[in-house]
């Protein structure tokens, strides 16, 4: 049974791993599949990773074999997914009786050639082939016609618009045109000859995974959405928009997204704003890692919260940092955060927590007294009235001088505190977060000031920049759009 839901869970219908992020310790340990794993894939090496011995619990958990020539136990091949019949390539040799000349073949084929050489021979055989010392000055028209004369196919045939729609319009999808009308051809090859000659066939795009999460939430709740849009703030494209909402969505992942500029994801915002649509955006690891939280928050900007609760009905309670930690954790996007707050308020109904405000004294700034550190209702539920019950009795109590809070413009547009009688004092830039090499945690820069790096860092330059030290050490960086700082003062 921990077998069907490990494959049902790891593996699309085509019988391949469904993303990379499927391998990761961190998302099978949040699934509870680790250690099952494990277990279940004790008879191959120490060394191998999830991948493969995911691979191998797909493959049904096979016994490993024993060499033919020697006995010893075999490996695991991961393409084949299944165990080879040979320990080394020696045993095969002899038990094969392959040829002398074969096995010097090998020989060679095995020593390190340097760049030049593997030039060299390259351009070689592409001249003696082609007539050219590079496959790119081919023409391409030429290249691709080869291609679909090796498939018995007519490449004119293929480059009219009219039989192109008749056929696609017949087919569902790439994987059926392919089989139906172009013998096989592979879904990347198709793509490319479709956008070399501008053709934009009736599919859905491809899309990522976390792309995928996203679509499946408005699908379940009967949204209508349009992916990939190119014309509403051309030439940008936006993944997600929902027109009866004017809402956007952008799924931002860590890796491609660390090599833009600083100022990439603050533009989109801008530009957005200009056209009167609200754009929120999630990092993927957001997504993998913070699903239920991500679901709800797109469901409060739809409208979709089916649970709802009213303030005036629920117990307010002042409670210790503790108390509310790991309600903030299972609730809030950003966390319960580094800092134990000294003031938190709840809101409670049927003996749970719905609601959670907290306050702490202001952190960057000395102008003003307290800060509004969290403020989060429970998820898939809307709580009317909860923030203005919590923030009139922390006014009504600390009787504060003045309060600033911070908003961010990734994904809310901070109307909660406008409504709450703050104003707006100014926006920070973009700031930047650092994540490591498995892409499982996005640190905050203050973390990694030059002078904490030597405590933190395995290697670490006293004469290079912080950025440097820690690109050194694997890091990457991303920004966020940056935060907007509200702020309420109170007459004395």
């Amino acid at each position: 049974m921990k077998i069907n839901q490990i494959i049902e869970a790891c593996f699309d219908e085509s019988g391949k791993i469904k993303s990379p992020n499927h391998t990761k310790e961190s998302y099978l340990r949040n699934n509870g599949f680790y250690d099952d794993i494990m277990n279940l894939s004790q008879q191959l090496d120490n060394k191998e990773s999830l991948g493969s011995r995911l691979k191998y619990i797909k493959a049904g958990c096979p016994e490993r074999k024993k060499c033919l020539a020697c006995e010893k136990p075999t490996h695991w091949l991961n393409q084949r997914m299944e165990f080879n019949n040979y320990c080394s390539r020696k045993c095969a040799n002899e038990t094969k009786n392959r040829s002398p000349e074969f096995i010097e073949r090998q020989k060679l084929g095995l020593q390190k050639v340097n760049n030049s050489q593997k030039q060299n021979r390259r351009k070689q055989t592409t001249l003696v082939r082609y007539g050219v010392d590079h496959i790119n000055k081919r023409p391409d028209n030429e290249i691709r016609r080869n291609h679909f004369r090796k498939l018995n196919l007519d490449y004119d045939k293929f480059t009219n618009f009219d039989y192109l729609n008749e056929i696609c319009s017949d087919c569902g999808s790439y994987n059926e045109l392919s089989k139906k009308y172009m013998n096989g051809m592979s879904v990347d090859c198709i793509r490319i000859h479709f956008q070399s000659i501008s053709f934009e066939p009736p599919y859905k795009r491809l899309v990522s995974y976390p792309h995928k999460q996203i679509m499946e939430i408005l699908e379940k709740y009967d949204t209508e959405y349009q992916i990939n849009d190119r014309e509403l703030i051309k030439p940008q494209e936006l993944d997600i928009f929902i027109p009866d909402r004017k809402l956007a969505i952008e799924i931002n992942g860590l890796y491609f997204h660390s090599q833009l500029g600083r100022n990439y994801h603050l533009d989109k915002f801008l530009v957005c704003k200009e056209n009167n649509i609200q754009l929120i955006q999630f990092w993927d690891l957001e997504i993998r890692e913070k699903f239920p939280i991500v679901e709800s928050i797109i469901k409060n900007k739809l409208g979709l919260n089916s649970n709802k609760v009213f303030a005036r009905k629920t117990i307010l309670k002042q409670v210790k940092y503790k108390d509310v930690k790991s309600f903030l954790d299972e609730n809030h996007i950003q966390g319960s955060g580094a800092l134990n707050t000294s003031v938190n308020l709840v809101l409670i109904n049927d003996k749970e927590i719905v609601s959670c405000m907290t306050f702490s004294r202001s952190r960057y700034s000395r102008k003003h007294e307290w800060e509004m550190f969290r403020f989060c209702n429970k998820i898939n539920t809307s709580v009317v009235g909860a923030a203005t019950k919590l923030f009139t009795y922390f006014i009504n109590t600390n009787s504060p001088k003045s309060i600033v809070t911070y908003s961010d413009r990734r994904l809310f547009d901070g109307k909660l505190y406008e409504n709450l009688g703050f104003s707006i004092s100014h926006s920070t830039a973009p700031q930047y977060w650092y994540f490591g090499a498995r892409q499982d945690k996005l640190y905050h820069r203050m973390k990694f000031q030059k002078k904490n790096l030597p405590n933190l860092l395995k290697s670490f330059d006293l004469n290079k920049s912080e950025w440097e030290n820690m690109r050194n050490n694997g890091y990457s960086r991303v920004f966020d759009c940056g935060n907007v700082v509200w702020i309420r003062n109170f007459l004395s």
